[in-house]
């Protein structure tokens, strides 16, 4: 996540904005941070080690004027019965 997000900055399609909640996020403790969609503003993912660290990068990218929506993951996913 963050070597892609380097190689968007790179081509100028992330905004100052997103990069000070990427910052925020990874100096949080986030394992990884990057924009998502079309860039140029709008929204950013971060990905968190536990609940314990989803709560703090959350609350740093609130600090940092963003509005954290915290997600879970844990569905099964697509599986084969017999």
């Amino acid at each position: 996540m963050n070597k892609n997000q380097e190689h968007l900055r790179e081509i100028e399609v992330s905004h100052p904005k997103l990069e000070k909640l990427i910052r925020s996020s990874l100096n949080a403790g986030a394992l990884g941070a990057k924009l998502t969609g079309g860039g140029g503003g709008g929204i950013m993912i971060a990905l968190c080690k536990n609940g314990a660290d989803q709560s703090k990068i959350a609350r740093a990218i609130a600090k940092s004027g963003g509005r954290p929506i915290i997600t879970k993951l844990g569905a099964n996913g697509v599986r084969r019965e017999y």
